[in-house]
């Protein structure tokens, strides 16, 4: 099966979240398309699916605060928090955690979001 591939944006005027299905930029014609894509750039910041599903069901997009439970060396288990990101040199998506390490995405249904960075930009939780 292929990945869906879907969009959402943030709307840096209004301070929003923009799902693709409510995108319209008042053209029909392909000539004006590249004046558009410019003031998209400048005013929207364009975040893609990551074809994945948290263990609530929610969609994983880039740019999502995501938490996941991982065991430590010692045998414990903790939560961690961290962004989503796109990572070109390895051409996945993968969970940089605010204490500075990434992973690849490997079990979505370990994963809860909690938020994104553009409405949360601060971390859900301190770290101690």
């Amino acid at each position: 099966m292929m990945m869906e591939i879907k969009f959402r944006a943030w709307d840096k005027e209004n301070e929003e979240m923009i799902p693709a299905e409510a995108w319209y930029f008042g053209h029909d014609e392909l000539e004006p398309f590249v004046d558009t894509m410019v003031r998209i750039k400048e005013r929207f910041e364009v975040m893609q699916y990551a074809g994945l599903l948290d263990k609530q069901g929610k969609e994983i997009y880039k740019g999502d605060r995501v938490e996941t439970c991982c065991e430590t060396s010692m045998g414990t288990w903790i939560d961690r928090e961290g962004v989503i990101y796109w990572d070109d040199v390895h051409a996945g998506f993968y969970i940089e955690y605010i204490e500075g390490d990434a992973v690849p995405i490997s079990l979505p249904d370990e994963i809860t979001i909690v938020g994104n960075i553009y409405e949360n930009p601060e971390p859900a939780k301190e770290l101690v």
